[in-house]
């Protein structure tokens, strides 16, 4: 199973961008089931990874590490879908580099194998969130002093470079190749299948790729001052220093690297064809939410919106009849499709439905400081509360695809409706959270 972060449905050319940012990827499509409709269960990766692999909806967990209050841990007494195929007899390996997936919030379990390339254990992951707390803090003072601050800022973007912290995709399917290679020499038990995943960050912002990649894919450069001009908005949470001719620029890093991403996946897939391994692999490829260009005024996946562009995901199965599929289905079913497809018994406890249950509409969602967001999708309609701020939006996808037109204020019978929809929603997986939880206590 590929994740990569960030990557938005119509920027991968196996849904028909233009652009041709995934031919390796576009070659797997090809032998696979394409879900047009997939989406996320949530518009960040803290949140959306407890529906991928932990197959619970983001607000039935009510657990956070005593050091961060703002995003949540998979709690023990969920299972996890790493648990289902090792108890299922598989060999297990996860390969990683996002601070959010460690086992500071517990995604550590049911891996023969687990790799974190974000650091050891919760010293690190506690010390990128304290600094980062003493930077805003720090940047925040300088403020306040308008002209010790331009300084620093044309200092810091002539002569620092703007980094992705997070380990490219190279060293990453260096990892995954040799965990293959570890796999077949049967260092994780012999005769076992093997599950693997592997989670890419290069997409995430900021989008820095190099001068060499960015020539081979755009045919040209730009230099490093204006990188950092183009993602210092995007990291800084500051769309207004944004113009439309920054954002194509800005789409020019973005797509730049998907297309080296890509190519690293060329080099996993190639081992697995050289290994003889292609042909009977499930291969799933999907992101966890994909990023704004300011469609509705933001960049990037900070403000907490469900809009289609941050939550309809690129998703492939190889190993289903090959072909498009444009029925809903949402990341959390992911666990149990794979159990289904491999005959793994299901993981009890897990929130989604297999390939043979039809979706009427996917949910996504949030905690956020003030309060929950929350959203339903159907195929033709889509209505978002933002009860952190009592805001709700309602959208009719049949004539307004890019969710322009609110219809909130005139179709209140329909808010209504989806007001209660969701609020039943909640309500129904938060008392399964709750007998989950009850149900662990008492096997102690």
């Amino acid at each position: 199973m590929i994740t990569i972060d960030s990557l938005r449905n119509d920027h991968v050319s196996w849904s028909g961008y233009e652009r041709k940012t995934t031919p390796n990827l576009d070659s797997v499509a090809a032998d696979s089931r394409i879900f047009t409709n997939a989406f996320s269960q949530s518009n960040c990766t803290p949140f959306s990874f407890l529906s991928i692999l932990g197959g619970v909806y983001p607000l039935a967990t009510n657990q956070f590490h005593k050091d961060d209050h703002h995003y949540p841990m998979l709690s023990a007494h969920f299972p996890i879908f790493s648990e289902q195929m090792q108890t299922g007899g598989y060999a297990t390996v996860g390969i990683h580099t996002n601070p959010f997936l460690t086992h500071f919030y517990g995604y550590d379990r049911g891996w023969d194998m687990f790799f974190d390339a974000t650091g050891e254990g919760d010293i690190e992951g506690e010390s990128k969130y304290h600094k980062r707390k003493v930077k805003i803090a720090l940047e925040g003072f300088m403020r306040k002093h308008r002209k010790l601050y331009f300084a620093y800022l044309r200092a810091r973007d002539q002569f620092f470079p703007i980094k992705n912290l997070h380990v490219p995709a190279r060293p990453m399917t260096d990892r995954a190749i040799k965990a293959i290679s570890d796999w077949k020499e049967g260092k994780f038990g012999e005769g076992k299948p093997l599950f693997l995943w592997v989670h890419y960050m290069d997409v995430h912002i900021p989008y820095v790729p190099s001068v060499e990649e960015q020539k081979r894919f755009l045919g040209k450069s730009i230099s490093m001052r204006r990188m950092n001009r183009l993602n210092r908005p995007l990291v800084e949470h500051r769309p207004e220093l944004l113009n439309k001719k920054m954002i194509k620029e800005v789409i020019d890093l973005y797509d730049t690297k998907i297309f080296s991403t890509d190519l690293e996946l060329g080099r996993l897939f190639d081992v697995l064809k050289e290994e003889g391994l292609y042909d009977d692999s499930i291969i799933i490829a999907t992101a966890d939410h994909g990023d704004e260009f300011l469609e509705h005024g933001n960049v990037a996946h900070w403000k907490g919106n469900f809009y289609d562009e941050l939550t309809n995901v690129p998703l492939f199965i190889k190993g289903l009849p090959k072909g498009k599929d444009d029925s809903l289905r949402a990341l959390i079913d992911l666990p149990y499709i794979v159990a289904d497809m491999t005959g793994v018994e299901r993981a009890k406890g897990m929130m989604g439905v297999g390939l043979d249950e039809e979706r009427k509409m996917v949910f996504s969602e949030r905690s956020m400081e003030g309060g929950a967001r929350m959203a339903v999708r159907t195929a033709s309609k889509k209505f978002i509360w933002f009860k952190d701020d009592e805001r709700k939006e309602l959208y009719d996808l049949s004539s307004d695809q890019g969710e322009e037109k609110d219809l909130s204020a005139e179709r209140t019978e329909g808010v209504e409706a989806m007001t209660e929809l969701l609020e039943h929603h909640h309500r129904t997986v938060t008392e399964k959270a709750e007998s989950m939880r009850i149900a662990k206590a008492m096997k102690k």
